[in-house]
């Protein structure tokens, strides 16, 4: 597997790069919570990932949070250089079936939000999506929030 992320952005720029990543405030969902349902050993496809929880992430693109080139200062992710050099020793965590520690997400009504672990979530989409890979990730936590039926025809959670 190629983890020169740079390399590989540079020569085919993923389409979902510039999309951004939504606010989601799970607090804000609890009287609309009909059940919450935990598995602390999920599978989550990072393609499905719409926002993050995280108060400096939200509202800024997957390249944003990178960088481009990745891991240089114009990312926005505070420890990218660190996530970056571990991905690289460690390529195969991406694929891994192990419980990954402090990675989790909510899913509301299909979609993925990042709890714990925006470092990995960002470098794991592209890593996978540039060598090819599904952008399927195991091991994690996931959190499904099921609304009352009032709310689950809602498509935008927050504005």
């Amino acid at each position: 597997m190629n983890t020169d992320l740079g390399t590989l952005i540079e020569s085919s720029i993923p389409t979902f790069a510039h999309k951004r990543l939504e606010r989601f405030a799970e607090f804000e969902l609890r009287e609309q919570v009909a059940e919450r349902i935990h598995r602390s050993m999920g599978t989550v496809d990072l393609s499905q990932v719409a926002g993050t929880e995280h108060p400096d992430y939200y509202g800024s693109s997957w390249l944003e949070l990178l960088g481009n080139p990745p891991g240089r200062p114009s990312g926005r992710l505070k420890r990218i250089h660190g996530g970056l050099l571990e991905m690289s020793s460690n390529p195969d965590y991406y694929l891994s079936t192990q419980k990954k520690s402090n990675w989790s997400f909510y899913l509301v009504n299909g979609k993925y939000y990042i709890s714990c672990g925006t470092h990995r979530t960002i470098i794991g989409r592209f890593l996978l999506s540039c060598n090819g890979l599904p952008t399927v990730i195991s091991g994690v936590g996931i959190t499904e929030l099921v609304l009352h039926d009032s709310y689950k025809n809602r498509i935008q959670l927050f504005g």
